[in-house]
């Protein structure tokens, strides 16, 4: 006996292991651990980590980040991009 539309359907639904998360999808960069966007204005972002409160531009180092490559809009809020992930605000 074959299976029936019902069964069909449930089994193409079925994770293969083909897919990935969605941090892992291209183009995306994963968030930063224990930073936030405080603000961002004039082109000036205020983010805060452990290491304290710092107002950055493109090209400025973090502490334990690397070196911020932008400050853009993203999927409608600002985010910091930086050479380990995007700083968000919380």
């Amino acid at each position: 006996k074959g299976r029936g539309p019902v069964q069909a359907a449930n089994a193409a639904r079925e994770p293969t292991g083909s897919f990935k998360p969605a941090a892992a999808q291209p183009g995306r960069r994963p968030g930063v651990e224990g930073w936030t966007l405080r603000e961002v204005s004039a082109g000036i972002a205020t983010v805060s980590g452990r290491q304290g409160i710092f107002d950055v531009i493109p090209g400025d180092p973090l502490p334990g980040i690397g070196r911020v490559d932008a400050i853009r809009r993203q999927d409608g809020r600002w985010v910091v991009v930086t050479s380990r992930g995007l700083i968000v605000s919380r």
